[in-house]
């Protein structure tokens, strides 16, 4: 988005040799953080029996939990015609998952996230 984020890229792709083990340790956080419940946005749950965009859910969590876009995330979820408080937990879109996410569950985790 910005040239100073292009020269970061940059000098990150150009540096030789093994990361730091602070820099192990960030991507081991992050790594441990997904633990394989990460939706890809493949959109083969859908479509939701009462109409939720679940990869666009899961994304807004992403925003609201680990970018500084909170406000964002919370604008962009209010403004969803259904919203995972909407899910009746029917698992239709589980047995779609190519990952055998626990998209149900997930959707609890965010309704609470965004209170609703």
């Amino acid at each position: 988005a910005t040239l100073e984020e292009i020269e970061q890229n940059t000098a990150a792709a150009e540096q030789d040799g093994p990361l730091t083990p602070e820099e192990l340790a960030a991507c081991e956080a992050i790594r441990a953080g997904l633990s394989g419940n990460f939706c890809r946005r493949c959109g083969y749950c859908a479509p939701c029996t009462v109409g939720i965009d679940i990869p666009g859910i899961f994304t807004l969590e992403n925003y609201l939990k680990h970018y500084d876009l909170a406000d964002w995330a919370r604008s962009r979820y209010e403004s969803q015609t259904a919203r995972a408080g909407d899910c009746i937990g029917c698992g239709k879109c589980e047995t779609r998952c190519p990952y055998e996410l626990p998209i149900r569950e997930k959707l609890k985790g965010v309704a609470k996230a965004f209170g609703a």
